[in-house]
């Protein structure tokens, strides 16, 4: 059972992580930024599992803490990113549906009949 939470928890992780790696490749151009931010994700990821796979040893509590700390940094950064990003998609979509509900725009752009009617 321990090891399907474990399973489950790496699978979200690494899907929310790739479609915030994604969020980022959208918002900056240079790709530095990017493999910085995926180099970040994996050793805090990997820190946070070498920590957490001795679970007896009480000498590591200050470990366990900060790799507690940095994964909750990452997912804090990871979903501030999505919002902003998501609240960007539904304007978008929102500006498309009403420039064609209301201007008979087509939803990827003029529609052609329209100016030849006109």
């Amino acid at each position: 059972m321990v090891l399907l939470r474990v399973t489950l928890f790496i699978i979200l992780m690494l899907l929310f992580s790739a479609y915030a790696g994604q969020t980022l490749r959208t918002v900056t151009s240079s790709k530095w930024v990017w493999w910085v931010y995926l180099l970040l994700c994996a050793l805090v990821l990997i820190n946070f599992f070498t920590q957490f796979l001795d679970i007896y040893n009480i000498q590591k509590e200050s470990a366990r803490t900060n790799a507690f700390g940095y994964l909750i940094i990452l997912l804090v950064f990871q979903a501030i990113v999505v919002v902003f990003l998501s609240i960007r998609i539904f304007f978008v979509v929102l500006e498309r549906l009403s420039l064609f509900l209301f201007l008979k725009w087509d939803l990827f752009g003029w529609v052609e009949e329209n100016l030849s009617a006109r």
